[in-house]
């Protein structure tokens, strides 16, 4: 008697091997977190200086903040997979290790902060105005943001430059599987930002400040 049940185990092994292996598994993860993060770094550089100019540079400050978004989901969806697959169990994600204490901890605020940063942005754009208690909770996501990102930045800014030399320098980059999938996301993360902002023009030219 054929055991259907054991046929199909084993043809979803197969499968997840098959794409494992065509992603690069926990590694390539690791790489794409880390590049996903560098373009972030870069976009949130550009968006703290608009802070700095809020008055006169606000309409650089709602464009650069949609286009964040894909960036945005992009290193939440691949940090999300890294703790969903280390938490169900997944060897290769337990064998490397859970992220430091610290950055578990802080995770649940965040992504809250991230979230409500966000959203309140993407609502006061489509209000047409920067008022109320949605500006209040706007800005009180961006220190409590700014202060989680900070830790970040010093627990894996070695990790993210030794990736990123290992994608753009090193020879070995080549024998991670993926990298071009990895690439496609990347790009397709701030493909897809500039789209939306693109689409929100109109509103961001009609933006009102408030006092």
């Amino acid at each position: 008697m054929i055991d259907t049940r054991a046929i199909a185990t084993h043809q979803h092994a197969a499968t997840h091997r098959k794409l494992r292996l065509r992603l690069g598994g926990s590694r390539g993860n690791e790489i794409l977190t880390s590049v996903s993060a560098a373009g972030l770094v870069a976009l949130l550089a550009v968006q703290l200086v608009t802070v700095l100019a809020l008055g006169s540079m606000i309409r650089v400050h709602l464009f650069v903040g949609v286009v964040l978004l894909g960036p945005v989901a992009l290193k939440l969806a691949t940090t999300g997979y890294r703790f969903l697959r280390y938490y169900t169990g997944a060897r290769e994600y337990r064998e490397k290790g859970p992220p430091p204490t610290l950055l578990r901890a802080m995770a649940p605020l965040l992504v809250a902060a991230t979230i409500g940063l966000f959203a309140t942005g993407v609502i006061m754009l489509i209000d047409g105005q920067s008022e109320g208690a949605v500006r209040g909770l706007h800005v009180a996501s961006f220190w409590v943001w700014i202060a989680c990102f900070a830790v970040h930045v010093v627990f894996n800014g070695r990790e993210v430059l030794n990736n990123l030399h290992h994608v753009w320098l090193s020879r070995a980059r080549t024998r991670i599987f993926g990298a071009q999938v990895r690439a496609a996301l990347v790009l397709g993360s701030i493909l897809g930002g500039v789209l939306v902002a693109l689409a929100l023009v109109s509103k961001m030219t009609g933006y009102q400040m408030g006092d």
